[in-house]
This record gives C-alpha cells, sequence and structure tokens, in this order.
C-alpha cells in the first residue's frame, strides 16, 4: 500500500507590524500563488487529499481558502486547524516527530487508517523545510506556496510515520506562481515573525 505525504508552506503574507504574528494575513501576490500551487497540485496528481492537517495562523488558514477557490475538489475535504502546527515550527528539530504523533493520531484505528491514502499538513519554515528534508534523507528547502510530495510502501501510517526518518521517497516538487523567500546562507530562513519565542526558536516564517 502506497502512503501518499504533502508538506505545504503558506503563501507570502503581510510583514509583521501592528497585527500580531500569528493574526498576518496573506497578501494578494500571495492568494494568487496558492490557487496556482492549488491547480499545479491537481496536475501532479496531489488533489484530493483524505485529510488536511493545518496550522492556525491566518496566513495558513487564507492559503487554504484561496486554494479550495482555485480547486473545488478540496471542498469538503476533512480539515483540522492546530495550534500546535504554529509553535512546534518555530523549534528546531521538533517538527518532524510532532507531525508523525498528529498523523499516527489521526489513523487511531483500522478502518480510519485505511481512509487516509494522502495526507496534506500545512504550516510553516523553518520547521516545515526541516521536517521535509529529513522525512526524505536530503535537503529541501520549501519557499512560500510550495509543497513537497513524499510516498512510501507502508502497511499503515503508524508503520509509515513511526521511524521513518530518510525512508520517503520524493514524488513531486511544486511551487505557486510568484516565487518565495528561500534560505539564506547557512540555513537560517528569512524570517517574517513578530512573537516572543523560547531562546535558540526561530519565527514561523
Amino acid at each position: 500500500r502506497e502512503v501518499r505525504l504533502l508538506l505545504v508552506r503558506h503563501a507570502h503574507s503581510e510583514p509583521a507590524g501592528a497585527t500580531r504574528d500569528h493574526d498576518r494575513p496573506i497578501t494578494t501576490e500571495g492568494a494568487r500563488s496558492a490557487a496556482s500551487l492549488a491547480g499545479a497540485l491537481a496536475g501532479a496528481g496531489w488533489l484530493p487529499p483524505d485529510l488536511i492537517l493545518c496550522s492556525d495562523s491566518e496566513r495558513t488558514r487564507q492559503t487554504l481558502a484561496a486554494m479550495r477557490v482555485a480547486e473545488p475538489a478540496l471542498d469538503g475535504v476533512r480539515t483540522e486547524f492546530l495550534g500546535s502546527f504554529y509553535i512546534v515550527s518555530t523549534l528546531d528539530g521538533e517538527t518532524r516527530r510532532h507531525l508523525e504523533d498528529a498523523i499516527t493520531a489521526a489513523a487511531t484505528d483500522p478502518e480510519a487508517d485505511a481512509q487516509l491514502g494522502t495526507v496534506w499538513v500545512m504550516g510553516h519554515n523553518m520547521g516545515w523545510s526541516e521536517a521535509a528534508s529529513e522525512l526524505a534523507g536530503t535537503e529541501i528547502k520549501l519557499l512560500e506556496a510550495s509543497a513537497v510530495g513524499l510516498v512510501q510502501e507502508a502497511g499503515s501510517w503508524e508503520e509509515a510515520m513511526r521511524g521513518s526518518k530518510g525512508r520517503w521517497q520524493i514524488d513531486a516538487q511544486v511551487t505557486g506562481d510568484g516565487g518565495g523567500k528561500a534560505a539564506r546562507a547557512g540555513g537560517e530562513e528569512e524570517g517574517d515573525g513578530g512573537f516572543s519565542m523560547p531562546p535558540g526558536a526561530q519565527p514561523a516564517a
């Protein structure tokens, strides 16, 4: 059985200012890029997913909303908005393990597991690029409004996610039009944060 995992980074958002980082909306350009990304994912065979797990930040919510407008196949897909996705993306080395926990929690029994062929997880850098790189065993840098699709043969999501570091194969890497922010030299992401974080953490980008 093939299980399919898509990691999606949100579209370009307004800069930090009077609005809390968590509440920053996407820009008009970001909405266009999100729509383009949805079309590209449809063409690559990654629509519709069976489950979408999404950060509850405003920019990830709006990214998903713009994708749904562009691709009605996303309407009605089971979606859960998780505050933990926003927080964990700022913590070094934690995102992959948190994604493992969140996905296996959604596949709580054999019947639920069998219904999940394709799962999307939508969130932020640095964590999303870090998790994608760890899962695939090669460096992956997710730009804004971009996604990487990973596949693996496994008997269940529990089997696929536990101890899965480096075992996933890259099926697709897709970017919406309008570009996005890449990583700076040395691996530090161009940030767009604006909230207090633990020592050593980076803004959710």
